[in-house]
């Protein structure tokens, strides 16, 4: 695999960047920082200063409506909307209108507790969002409230199922505890006794979404990053022998699939001596480590890009762009050399 940094792209007028996403369909990225600022932009990563054009962006909306940090910003890949969270609970969906511009669609805040995590299921049609206090509320992409329970104190992480049947919920101290989509306790999933107490750094449930052909190659698609360097690797919820890969990280902060499902990127903290040094890692899916992208200043957050082919890393006030190329994929019979790659579209 071959992989290194290649654009940098500073965001005016912002606070430290701590959120980052990219909408999967169109290559939209949102951002997210302190004091409520959020903004959606697109970038032509094409555009060099020799063409006469020093700024990037072709697209930029700043999107007013919070007034403290951002804490969650996720994509709606399917009906195109995005959904922030700031550290006060206050959840708003924007959607773009008729004049392509971005308003909010819908404004939630249940005052009670601060909103920990937030994820629309696979197809976009529900959203899962849970509270510190134990509470999660599951509604439909129209707007509607479909239901709210106490699952547990202290629920940090979620993760839907492929299907959208089930979620998984991460408890402090707890096992991940799975609900149906009707709002019904359908069982808890086995998490190792020295693991229990480590903080979940990500839960993802990789799916081949936009594919016609659901059926994935993997044998453990569903992964559990801990913060403490270690990931678990299982075939599902009732799976009772996850693969387990140690990593080199001191810290792990994120770790996403790609949209092929066959790299892992893991971002986190290594230690040489006494100095940390940010970095990305990336693992295939049996655990095999590809290539170290070492990062300059401190990461907040990255995002694949739509095929899987760059990384967006926010850091500090700048993002970051990575190029990932992995090795063709190749056979030779009958005198033919055939080989395979990803390549972008418009």
């Amino acid at each position: 695999m071959f992989s290194c940094l290649f654009k940098k792209v500073t965001i005016h007028n912002s606070s430290k960047l701590n959120k980052i996403s990219c909408n999967k369909q169109n290559n939209n990225i949102g951002i997210g920082g302190g004091e409520g600022f959020v903004k959606i932009v697109q970038i032509d990563l094409n555009k060099s200063k020799g063409e006469g054009a020093t700024n990037p962006l072709t697209f930029a909306q700043n999107l007013s409506c919070h007034s403290k940090k951002i804490i969650s910003l996720r994509w709606n890949d399917f009906f195109d909307k995005l959904t922030t969270c700031d550290e006060e609970g206050v959840i708003v969906v924007w959607k773009k209108n008729d004049k392509n511009q971005w308003d909010t669609e819908m404004i939630n805040n249940r005052e009670l507790s601060f909103v920990t995590d937030i994820k629309w299921c696979k197809q976009g049609n529900y959203l899962c969002f849970v509270y510190d206090d134990g509470h999660a509320i599951v509604g439909t992409v129209e707007g509607n409230r479909c239901w709210g329970n106490d699952v547990r104190e202290k629920l940090y992480k979620i993760e839907w199922s492929p299907d959208s049947t089930c979620i998984l919920f991460a408890a402090v101290n707890y096992n991940i505890i799975i609900f149906s989509k009707s709002g019904y306790q359908v069982g808890e999933m086995e998490i190792e006794a020295a693991l229990k107490s480590v903080k979940i750094a990500n839960l993802s449930w990789w799916t081949n979404t936009f594919s016609e052909n659901q059926n994935s190659t993997l044998e453990k698609h569903l992964m559990i990053a801990f913060s403490n360097g270690v990931i678990l690797f299982y075939d599902d919820y009732q799976d009772t022998k996850p693969f387990k890969l140690v990593t080199d990280f001191s810290e792990i902060c994120n770790a996403e699939w790609n949209q092929m499902g066959d790299v892992i990127a893991v971002s986190g903290i290594l230690m040489e001596g006494a100095e940390r040094k940010d970095a990305i890692i990336f693992y295939s899916s049996q655990g095999e480590m590809f290539k170290i992208l070492r990062v300059p200043s401190m990461i907040s957050d990255f995002t694949w890009d739509a095929q899987g082919t760059k990384l967006a890393i926010a850091t500090e006030s700048v993002i970051l762009f990575a190029l990932v190329k992995q090795r063709y994929k190749w056979t030779y019979f009958s005198e033919t050399l055939v080989y395979c790659f990803m390549q972008e579209t418009e």
